[in-house]
């Protein structure tokens, strides 16, 4: 991901494929992160953008490692976190001189994925669209 691609991502709003979370220190928990996407892998896949809230605001990723986020370490909080096993990739990108992260996630196609602590989402849209 790049930042023109996010740009458009963000440009587009939230939809079944794209995900808006804000993540100031403290409103965004690891729990939250694998939840969102066991959420997106159930269905067709997606982003998770974390550091924008869902007007499309680009408020900026609270640092999650000490004082910057490694995305390896992001990566494989998912990946020990869900069953089965999802391989996500992300990305940190500077927007508006605020940290973006960017959590790429594969549509699932071996069953539903849960959380190991058995939590199961999947996305839909409201009758009002």
């Amino acid at each position: 991901m790049d930042s023109a691609g996010l740009r458009h991502l963000i440009a587009a709003g939230e939809t079944l494929r794209v995900e808006f979370k804000r993540a100031d220190a403290g409103q965004l928990n690891d729990r939250q992160i694998v939840e969102a996407v066991a959420c997106l892998a159930n269905g067709a896949g997606g982003h998770l953008i974390l550091g924008v809230d869902d007007e499309g605001h680009v408020r900026g990723a609270a640092p999650r490692h000490g004082s910057a986020t490694d995305p390896l370490r992001l990566a494989s909080l998912v990946l020990n976190s869900t069953d089965p096993p999802v391989a996500v990739s992300a990305d940190v990108l500077t927007m508006d001189e605020r940290d973006v992260i960017v959590i790429t996630v594969p549509a699932m196609t071996a069953g539903p994925v849960g959380t190991k602590d058995g939590v199961y989402r999947r996305r839909s849209i409201r009758m009002d669209g």
